[in-house]
This record gives structure tokens, C-alpha cells and sequence, in this order.
């Protein structure tokens, strides 16, 4: 019997063994489920960033210039907002992120006005990096050889 079905049936030993069974399945049900739910919203986070990144950043580009620095001011917002809240481990596909922060760079670095925080999107990149569990043992840019 493990740990947790003996803190379950022995709650109330004066319940029967069959209830004691129904409680301890819904325990279980209600973990499973638990586990679910926050494994999602850890990749719903990522997620969003990603749909930020490479559908709303590529329909700005393809505006008019004179939206340059409200272009440069959101996106900044955009990067320091997603800076800490996104899971790094959770990343599977760490190319298309790298590329995507990559295509900012080099379509908003020469915007006049308030330029882009180039340091923040570059933290975000070694961050994407280190956060990659293949990555983090050989250094090796394994997304590139695919």
C-alpha cells in the first residue's frame, strides 16, 4: 500500500473499505488532473509569447513607417512582459523561437525614435539557449542542423 492510499483510507477508519476506494480514486483523479492543468498553463504562456512573436511582430512589419515607434515601444513592452514569465525548459522547438526574436532584431534595430532594447531580446535568445536541455550539455546549436 503506498503513502498516499494509506492517508486516504485512514481518515475515517469507520468508513467501509468501499468508500474508502471511492474517495481514493477521486484523489487520484483530481492529481492527474491537477498535474494536467498546470503542465498547460505553463506551455499556454509559451505559447502565447510565440504567437506574439512570429504572427503580430510579422503583421507590424508590413504596416506603414510612420508606426515606427509605437512598433518599437510595444514590442519592447512585448519582450521585457515575456522576459520572465516564459519557461525556458519548456521550449521544444528552439529554432523557431531564435529565429523569430532574430527577424525582430533585424527589422527594428534602425527604427528612428526610441530604438529597440537590443539587450533584452538578446537575454531572451541565451535564455532559449541554456534553457534547452541539449543544448545546456554540448553547446551545440543542434536546431540549426535540421
Amino acid at each position: 500500500m503506498n503513502k498516499v492510499k494509506f492517508l486516504v483510507c485512514n481518515i475515517n477508519t469507520g468508513f467501509p473499505a468501499e468508500i474508502n476506494e471511492i474517495i481514493f480514486k477521486k484523489v487520484q483523479e483530481n492529481a492527474a488532473k491537477a498535474i494536467q492543468n498546470m503542465y498547460y498553463l505553463r506551455v499556454k504562456i509559451n505559447l502565447d509569447c510565440l504567437f506574439i512573436l512570429k504572427y503580430d511582430c510579422r503583421v507590424w512589419m508590413r504596416r506603414h513607417f510612420w508606426f515606427h515607434r509605437v512598433k518599437g515601444d510595444y514590442i519592447n513592452n512585448i519582450i521585457m512582459y515575456y522576459l520572465t514569465r516564459v519557461r525556458y525548459k519548456y521550449i521544444q522547438e528552439p529554432g523557431i523561437w531564435i529565429e523569430s526574436l532574430n527577424d525582430i532584431l533585424s527589422n527594428y534595430i534602425h527604427l528612428p525614435g526610441k530604438s529597440l532594447e537590443v539587450n533584452n531580446i538578446i537575454t531572451m535568445i541565451n535564455r532559449i539557449r541554456a534553457g534547452n536541455s541539449i543544448w545546456s550539455r554540448t553547446h551545440i546549436d543542434w536546431w540549426q542542423n535540421l
